[in-house]
């Protein structure tokens, strides 16, 4: 049987016959978010690039997602999907994100991609969750033909933590997209709030590991700068805390929590910020200080995981996340105009090689050497 499946992928490609492609974007579920990020502009990217001619594409979609071009089909997505063989009809179907439980019962005569974001739990789930983590993603990629990390600093984590078997496994970076048109849409309500003060600015979801708290803690040490957070709140008692730190700090005029931006409204922040300020504890790539290059603005970045890999050497560090450090480490740069990381030109260009080009062709490499 597996040998005649064989003889008939050979005669498919003989004849030209196109080859199914199923590309799960279950991620499109939940907006305002890095993955969010990736996933909408992968398939727009792959849209653009696929050759239509030899693949026969299927896009596994929630039911409000952002695509409109007519040369892919669209699966809207069902809770019952995980549970049948509904699937199984596709040459070659890669999940974009780890964690989809659309990939769990595999038919052998399918090829199946998964792209691995990151492993962060490790770096902020206690014992006994971690190990509950490990184990739900040990049991997704098993069988996967093919394992995508997204940094290398991922890809070893994957390949110290869990056993990935027969299956191969590369590095893809993202890509990264330009705004389109002009930012000064945005120059409504957030412009309004901000006027014109000089500030600092993080977009992140609020969640514990974003370490948005000591960025707060931080700016009693930077009297003449303001603090813009963009993000939309997930762990809700950590925000309360970061809200009570405002208070206390006596920061209220010189702190503002956004909450949710539009596209629009993000890029009018990014553009007209004195720098960009991540002081994330985990990541499995990092988006946002790219962005932050892309219109040529400093970045100041933690050294945890990703974040030295993918910023390389065009950000500010710091070594030591405490307030005070921390507040000395961009006074002291900012005023430093000559260093390349204050370089609006070499900013831009570093983030060239992070290109939407590259990254699809890699993975339309890896769907066609597993039909080989």
């Amino acid at each position: 049987m597996k040998q005649s499946y064989k003889t008939i992928l050979n005669l498919n490609n003989r004849c030209n016959v196109k080859h199914t492609l199923l590309i799960d974007l279950h991620s499109l579920k939940n907006a305002y978010c890095g993955l969010w990020t990736f996933t909408c502009e992968f398939g727009n990217e792959l849209i653009r690039q696929i050759d239509f001619d030899k693949w026969d594409v299927t896009f596994l979609v929630p039911e409000n997602h952002p695509f409109t071009s007519d040369k892919v089909h669209y699966k809207t997505l069902k809770w019952w999907h995980r549970f049948t063989s509904l699937l199984w009809r596709y040459d070659v179907v890669h999940a974009t994100a780890q964690n989809s439980p659309y990939i769990r019962r595999k038919n052998r005569h399918t090829k199946y991609v998964v792209t691995i974001h990151d492993l962060n739990f490790l770096y902020e789930k206690r014992s006994f969750k971690m190990q509950r983590y490990l184990s739900k993603y040990q049991h997704n990629i098993k069988g996967i033909d093919h394992i995508v990390c997204i940094s290398w600093f991922t890809e070893q984590d994957v390949l110290q933590y869990l056993q990935i078997g027969k299956s191969k496994h590369s590095v893809i970076y993202h890509g990264l997209t330009l705004p389109g048109g002009s930012s000064s849409l945005a120059a409504g309500s957030v412009a309004e709030s901000i006027k014109d003060k000089p500030y600092l600015f993080d977009i992140s979801t609020i969640m514990r590991k974003k370490n948005i708290l000591i960025l707060v803690e931080m700016m009693r040490f930077l009297p003449d700068m303001n603090l813009v957070v963009a993000g939309k709140v997930v762990h809700q008692d950590y925000y309360e805390e970061i809200v009570q730190a405002i208070a206390m700090y006596e920061l209220k005029d010189r702190v503002l929590m956004l909450g949710s931006v539009t596209e629009e409204e993000k890029w009018w922040l990014y553009e007209h910020c004195t720098a960009f300020v991540f002081p994330s504890l985990a990541e499995g790539f990092g988006l946002p200080p790219l962005d932050a290059m892309q219109v040529g603005k400093p970045v100041f970045a933690s050294r945890s995981t990703s974040i030295p890999e993918i910023c390389g050497e065009m950000a500010f560090y710091w070594d030591i996340l405490e307030g005070q450090a921390m507040a000395q480490v961009v006074q002291s740069n900012l005023a430093n105009t000559t260093a390349p990381q204050c370089n609006a030109k070499l900013l831009k260009a570093y983030t060239q090689k992070y290109n939407w080009n590259r990254c699809i062709n890699q993975y339309m490499d890896v769907y066609e050497k597993l039909l080989k």
